[in-house]
């Protein structure tokens, strides 16, 4: 299976050839302006697609035939989240401590695909540095007023707690 970017792979997926468009890497017109912007759009949409088809797919596969779970945090990268979350069997997210929480969890991170949506997210919670951070916060400590934002924080920490209490006690740990 080949891997790589070909301008094969690319004239299958977007029905020309891309290597008359190489200057544009370069910051080069080529064409119009439109003709550079559109190239620019079906190159970075080949990207996320070979992403969501050969690495999220492939890595879903290839760990559930070893009998293991994908766990990730499917955002950040050169994809889309929705078309890649129906791939991970457990799908992650983060949040971050300090003064306030800011932003949320993307509804993308809820599509399991065919219409389906996952119910339950995992997170890495209370992420933070020694400038924001202390690593004694609490969902206490999140919010001055009760919003569902810090509903979401405060039920994502008592979820990581559990299980990571019950994974104490699976485990022989105290």
């Amino acid at each position: 299976m080949d891997r790589r970017l070909s301008s094969r792979s690319f004239a299958q997926r977007r029905g020309y050839d891309l290597k008359a468009f190489l200057p544009t890497f370069a910051k080069r017109v080529v064409g119009s302006d439109n003709e550079t912007k559109k190239f620019r759009g079906d190159f970075d949409r080949t990207i996320a697609d070979l992403y969501r088809d050969k690495l999220f797919a492939t890595m879903s596969r290839m760990l559930a035939d070893a009998n293991l779970r994908f766990v990730c945090e499917p955002y950040g990268g050169p994809f889309l989240t929705g078309e890649v979350t129906p791939y991970v069997h457990r799908v992650m997210t983060e949040f971050w401590s300090g003064d306030k929480f800011e932003g949320g969890v993307s509804e993308d991170l809820f599509n399991a695909g065919a219409g389906k949506r996952y119910n339950i997210l995992e997170a890495e919670a209370f992420t933070g540095g020694p400038d924001r951070s202390q690593w004694t916060e609490t969902p206490a400590c999140s919010s001055r007023s009760v919003t569902a934002r810090s509903a979401r924080a405060s039920t994502a920490w008592c979820c990581t707690r559990v299980r990571c209490n019950l994974g104490a006690r699976t485990s022989g740990r105290a």
